[in-house]
């Protein structure tokens, strides 16, 4: 197949995390089933040994063993029943210098044991860590962390080299999003679908784990379960909002009232000159036309690229969304600074968008909260949000590993927190939590990225592009939507053409 092309020009602001998946499951029975081994967890553990009397106990400790004994690991199976691996080694290609999924979400197994004076949810750190513990010595396997660099292309162009040679780098890979396309286009790595592991989580209820590419018919890449937090939300600055004397969006998003005209009215309210110097120096929203006019297609239930691949900016929704983010850069609503840390710190914008992590180093100095996209006038699903895929893990095409087995105990570190399905949620919401103002902020974050609008362009850098253009022809006023997109209608068909030939 035709090697993929990749552009790397582009900055594409990518904020943290997109849709939350509702976990549901049925419960798993607490006992060994007779039938077909499905559930193999039993509570026939032999207890731990006595721990060693103390001095107070009246027995001599000099004749106590010196040694201190070994921790008591039980064997068994949560998801799948216990088989030995033989001692081998599953080599996992990834990015960080842990392995991404040995100790579940937090990572806690590549570290030390969890401590109660210093972890921040010691209960869960504990489970993770022993189930961690559990899973390698029921399972008997070893686990090495082959390190790339973080750049979005040296894991893929790792796994492309060593599969073609006949030797993969690695049995398992982090991918970052943007290459599963080129992964899959170059039968780089393998279908899910051809993995044969009976009572699958990720293949089947996705209760732990959950498929996160799909294409062609086939699944590709999985993830673990984690609740994901939107990519397209907005970020409003409460002081200019206070400011300006405009309704609150939250106010207006709480009362059912969070629409494009709503908030285009605040936005010409915000845009001002607020110094007396005869300049614009205050807008309303700040300047990324990839997040605007995409996150505007997505809230409207447009789709830029169609099932069978042909590019649709000219569908009535997708044309509606781009016609509004005319009016938009016409009338000068946005900043026009590339949206870093220090522009968005400096407040001048009504609404922004940022990723999450922003607030780690240092907090906004301004009043601020979450909202997300203004559900479209023609929008009929709810759906607010782009859908992206995440970086996923896949199975690289030549490992000397059954790929079943390799997903088995990955299914078994996730399984760790058994019935307690909301311990998932616990365990990876904490750090957002303590960075929003308000549990509000995290809810409404949540929603936007549960309601997302999947659309494979996100996944072709070439094919945004043209949203950059479009802003400069909006804001000159040399082209209306319409006589954009036909403008580039031929061009971003042959990107698609050449990409899926």
């Amino acid at each position: 197949m035709k090697t993929f092309s990749r552009t790397t020009s582009i900055i594409i602001t990518t904020l943290v995390v997109l849709t939350l998946l509702f976990l549901s499951a049925c419960n798993r029975s607490n006992n060994s089933e007779d039938n077909d081994g499905a559930e193999t967890y039993t509570n026939d553990i032999p207890p731990p040994p006595p721990a060693p009397p103390s001095q107070n106990d009246n027995v001599d400790t000099n004749l106590l063993p010196t040694d201190t004994p070994a921790r008591y690991i039980p064997t068994y199976g949560i998801l799948h029943q216990p088989i030995d691996l033989g001692g081998r080694t599953i080599r996992v290609a990834s990015t960080g210098n842990e392995i991404p999924f040995s100790g579940g979400p937090l990572g806690a197994s590549n570290g030390a044991e969890p401590d109660p004076a210093t972890a921040e949810n010691y209960r869960i750190d504990r489970m993770v860590w022993d189930n961690a513990q559990r899973v390698r010595h029921s399972f008997n396997f070893e686990i090495e962390n082959v390190l790339f660099p973080h750049d979005p292309f040296s894991i893929f162009n790792a796994l492309q080299t060593s599969v073609m040679a006949g030797n993969p780098v690695a049995d398992i890979a982090l991918l970052f999003s943007l290459n599963n396309i080129p992964a899959i286009m170059d039968d780089i790595i393998v279908p899910l679908d051809s993995l044969n592991l009976p009572n699958s989580d990720v293949l089947g209820p996705q209760v732990f784990g959950r498929v996160e590419s799909e294409l062609f018919g086939e699944r590709w890449s999985f993830v673990y379960n984690a609740p994901e937090l939107g990519l397209a939300v907005m970020w409003v600055n409460l002081d200019i909002i206070n400011a300006i004397g405009a309704p609150n969006p939250v106010d207006l998003y709480n009362r059912g009232q969070w629409t494009w005209d709503a908030w285009l009215e605040i936005m010409r309210i915000a845009t001002q000159d607020t110094t007396g110097s005869n300049n614009i120096n205050q807008f309303g929203i700040s300047d990324s036309p990839d997040i605007i006019i995409g996150g505007l297609i997505a809230a409207n239930d447009g789709r830029i690229v169609s099932d069978n691949f042909e590019w649709d900016m000219g569908s009535p929704n997708a044309l509606e969304a781009i016609e509004f983010a005319e009016i938009i850069y016409r009338e000068g609503l946005s900043e026009r600074v590339f949206m870093g840390p220090n522009v968005i710190r400096a407040g001048n914008t009504a609404f922004f968008f940022a990723p999450l992590g922003i607030l780690v180093d240092d907090y906004l100095p301004f009043e601020f909260a979450v909202v997300p996209f203004p559900a479209g006038p023609s929008n009929t699903t709810g759906n607010t949000s782009i859908g992206i895929w995440n970086n996923g893990f896949v199975f690289p095409q030549g490992s000397a590993w059954n790929q079943a087995e390799v997903l088995m105990v990955i299914e078994e570190f996730w399984a760790w927190p058994r019935d307690a399905h909301e311990l998932i949620f616990e365990a990876n919401l904490g750090w957002a939590r303590n960075l929003l103002p308000t549990d509000d902020d995290l809810h409404r974050m949540l929603h936007a990225g549960r309601y997302t609008n999947f659309c494979i362009s996100w996944m072709i850098n070439d094919l945004v592009f043209a949203y950059f253009n479009f802003a400069n022809y909006f804001r000159t006023q040399e082209m209306t939507a319409a006589q954009a997109v036909d403008m580039y209608r031929a061009s971003q068909q042959e990107i698609l053409d050449n990409f899926f030939r």
